[in-house]
């Protein structure tokens, strides 16, 4: 441990004998000022030997600095600026130069009264131009204020024993002048924005000397001004010049303008452009602009107002300048307001014939170049119901133009019944339209400003709907012909229990129709005033329909009676299916129509002119009976048959018919169905030889008891055939002929009616008598029957 303690300190010591080896040098620095005299105070220096130092103020001005290198960096700091000297002399001296500011004008005249500062670590207090300041030597940024105006000047350098940095200024002269710059515009004043603010108001014409720059100037007369900004002056002198207009209206009032209070116009003074309060008279115009060089010539103000006097705006105003003709002088503004100095002065002392249109109603007035007011009259259209109640949203409208209308405001009747438009007092033509029912009416109003009203009513048209009794017929339709072939419905939508519809409509002929099943009755209702309440009446007939067996003279039941309502469509009368009475009906309104009546899908359709109060007309079908043993079926739809048993209704007709032996179809007939009534037994005859076969040729006959045989037809075939026969016989006896004989057989055809006949096979020969040898030759044979 000691001997480690022993080597440090033997290092150190090594060490510190190397840095105390060298001794320091003294240095002195001086810093005089530009006439070689020493500046005592405000002064720091700082030098660099191996790191930045602060030398010592001797407060005489020198400095004193210990330094141990050869070639030092010395930083003096000076009046907010350094100077930096790097030298191995052993005395550095440090001199300021005298610097000072100056204004001139551009003629080389120093101005006093300019103030000015200077940038070195940070901008310097402020000095009046002429002031010496000693300063280091360098470049600067100098600012002057002068007359209410700066200029800024960079990078002037500042060396030597003395420097001068001067500032030079333009010789400004503000004009106010006529638009054509050729007279200047008395009393008018001027000002100026700078770094001050702005200046007080002088005379135009005087010159000023302000520094280069950009400024706002500020004209004024006659109490306007206008103010234009970033106007740059440079130069050695520049004019700046204002125009302002020339105010040389002529009018018959007194004409007054606001800027800074209210003033009065005469003619020949000017103002400054800008927009205004202006009153012509009693007119006043709150942006009235004024532009342009001059402002000249007749005034003439246009007013337009409705009849409570509030604005009317939108209103063309035009001028009678020969015979009928019309030049347009302008249209009146959202104030109602048409301002207008280009109007000629007229004959007859300044007199015009003026007029105002309005949606074609037109205001004439004669007058000179004044103030002219044109004013509307309100015609106020009112719409009352039957009882004289307001009538709400009916549209009402003015005939503007020939057969022209347009509407009103609103444009249909407000909840009071009324609507209205501002027209120019006259008489005009009025209508009002409800469900294309119109009511004309003229109106007169002969003096502006007022209102009247022009009245309309309607008329209540009541349908009233009965049945063929003449009872109330209530749940009818009934409609309004409104407009060409359509119809619009009544209130309510069908007839109340009362039978009635109604509907309010202008006074008028009109046609109303009613509609049951698309039955349809038509029938014209003329009512020929006001205030009136009539009824048209509807009614319908009866069309009843009988069903009847025209031989037994009794009801048909369950047979469907159907009126043709619409195109191919039928619908079912009253009871949908006849009773045992055989009667169906429906009340229609009279008129042809199509009846259709159905039983087992055979049906038979009739056209019947139905008229009040009853219509009865008859569909009678044929009873059938097939008096067969087996079923009987009927092909009643498509494929599809039916079994129907005696005394079976159908229509007339042609059907088809299978008459079966047990389950086996024994035929299949088309039979044609007529008459009050067919009765009939279906027999099959045929005719066979003595082995079974059939045999053709067979003509077979038939009849009942002991009455003349009926002839049922030849057999040509041999198969048989079947055949009807009339009645409803128990026993029928068929004849059958054949080859000059005949046989007859009765048989119960409700039990049998297949007759079938056979011959015999009959064989003669000739034999002899004692051989009993058959002689073949020269024999011939007959037979009767």
């Amino acid at each position: 441990m000691k001997r480690l303690v022993y080597l440090f300190l033997i290092s150190f010591l090594l060490v510190a004998g190397v840095e105390i080896s060298d001794a320091a040098t003294s240095k002195t620095i001086y810093l005089n000022n530009s006439s070689g005299n020493p500046i005592t105070t405000g002064a720091t220096l700082k030098y660099y030997d191996g790191g930045w130092q602060t030398a010592i103020d001797q407060g005489d001005g020198s400095f004193t600095a210990s330094v141990n290198g050869t070639s030092i960096m010395y930083t003096m700091t000076y009046k907010l600026r350094s100077q930096t000297i790097t030298t191995s002399d052993p005395i550095v001296t440090f001199a300021t130069v005298s610097t000072t500011a100056l204004v001139k004008d551009s003629d080389g005249h120093t101005l006093t009264g300019g103030t000015f500062s200077y940038y070195g670590s940070g901008w310097s207090a402020s000095f009046n131009s002429g002031d010496l300041l000693e300063l280091l030597p360098g470049n600067y940024s100098v600012s002057m204020k002068y007359n209410n105006s700066g200029e800024q000047k960079n990078g002037q350098t500042v060396s030597g024993t003395s420097t001068e940095i001067v500032f030079t200024t333009t010789t400004v002269t503000p004009r106010l002048m006529n638009c054509t710059n050729t007279e200047d515009v008395p009393n008018s004043t001027f000002t100026y924005y700078g770094n001050q603010g702005w200046k007080a108001n002088q005379a135009t014409n005087t010159s000023i000397e302000i520094l280069p720059g950009n400024f706002s100037f500020s004209m004024s007369v006659n109490g306007t001004s206008k103010q234009t900004n970033g106007i740059a002056v440079s130069g050695a002198s520049q004019d700046i010049i204002f125009n302002a207009t020339l105010m040389n209206y002529v009018y018959g009032g007194n004409i007054t303008y606001y800027s800074n209070g209210w003033r009065t116009l005469t003619q020949g003074m000017y103002l400054m452009a800008g927009t205004y309060y202006f009153n012509f008279g009693n007119i006043q115009f709150t942006s009235f602009a004024v532009s342009g060089c001059t402002m000249e010539g007749n005034v003439n103000i246009f007013k337009t107002v409705k009849h409570d006097g509030t604005p009317l705006p939108n209103i063309p105003i035009a001028r009678n300048h020969y015979y009928s003709s019309y030049t347009p002088v302008g249209t009146t503004d959202a104030n109602g307001i048409l301002f207008t100095s280009d109007q000629p002065t007229g004959n007859n002392n300044g007199i015009w014939k003026y007029k105002a249109t309005k949606d074609n109603s037109i205001q004439y007035i004669i007058s000179g170049p004044n103030n002219i007011k044109f004013q509307t009259s309100e015609f106020v259209t009112h719409v009352m119901h039957t009882d004289n109640s307001p009538f709400e949203g009916i549209k009402t409208e003015y005939n503007h133009y020939y057969s022209s209308y347009m509407g009103m405001s609103s444009s249909t009747t407000d909840a009071s019944g009324n609507a209205s438009i501002e027209l120019f007092p006259g008489e005009y033509k009025f209508k009002a339209t409800k469900d294309f029912s119109v009511q004309y009416k003229e109106l007169e109003i002969l003096l502006p400003g007022t209102s009247a009203t022009v009245n309309f009513q309607t008329s209540t048209f009541v349908t009233h709907v009965m049945d063929h009794n003449g009872n109330p017929f209530g749940g009818i339709k009934t409609e309004y012909n409104h407009y060409y072939s359509s119809y619009m419905g009544l209130s309510p939508s069908t007839t109340d229990a009362s039978g009635n519809a109604s509907i309010e409509l202008f006074p008028g002929n009109y046609k109303f129709k009613a509609t049951k099943d698309n039955s349809v009755q038509t029938e014209m209702l003329n009512i020929p005033a006001s205030g009136l309440t009539a009824s048209v009446d509807f009614q319908t007939a009866l069309a009843e329909a009988h069903v009847k067996d025209c031989e037994l003279n009794t009801g048909v039941e369950g047979v469907t009676v159907e009126y043709n309502h619409y195109y191919s469509s039928y619908m079912g009368l009253s009871p949908s299916v006849t009773t045992a009475s055989g009667i169906a009906s429906i009340e229609l309104f009279p008129g042809t129509y199509k009846f259709k009546a159905t039983k087992h899908n055979s049906s038979e359709v009739k056209t019947v002119a139905i008229a009040g109060p009853v219509t009865t007309f008859e569909f009678n079908p044929t009873r059938v009976t097939f008096n067969y043993p087996g079923t009987v079926k009927y092909n009643h739809y498509y494929s599809s048959y039916m079994t129907i048993g005696a005394n079976t209704y159908l229509f007339p007709g042609t059907y088809n018919f299978r008459f079966y032996n047990g389950n086996t179809l024994a035929t299949q007939q088309s039979i044609a169905i007529s008459g009050c009534s067919m009765n009939q037994a279906l027999i099959f005859v045929q005719l066979k030889n003595s082995l079974g076969a059939g045999l053709a040729g067979g003509d077979f006959d038939y009849r009942y008891g002991s009455g003349n045989y009926s002839n049922l037809g030849l057999d040509n075939t041999g198969n048989g055939y079947w055949a009807f026969i009339n009645g409803n016989p128990t026993n029928a006896e068929v004849k059958v002929k054949y080859g000059g004989t005949s046989f007859s057989k009765t048989q119960n055809v409700k039990v049998t009616p297949v007759f079938t006949f056979n011959t015999v096979n009959v064989t003669a020969g000739l034999f002899q008598s004692d051989d009993a040898t058959e002689i073949t030759s020269g024999t011939t044979w007959q037979y009767r029957y």
